[in-house]
């Protein structure tokens, strides 16, 4: 039995102008189109980002 994953990488930049899939942590952790396996990749930043808590 063969699976086919379809894993994706989502950016989060904070930095205004920067295009990225989402500018907090927050907002990537709320979508629905974010699912299991797939991976946040949280971009440097000279702001801070907001505290989180994975699930």
């Amino acid at each position: 039995m063969a699976f086919t994953v379809h894993a994706k990488v989502w950016r989060i930049n904070n930095t205004p102008g920067v295009a990225a899939d989402f500018s907090t942590c927050a907002l990537a952790l709320a979508s629905t189109s974010v699912v299991n396996d797939d991976t946040l990749h949280i971009e440097g930043s000279a702001t801070a980002y907001a505290a989180f808590t994975l699930p």
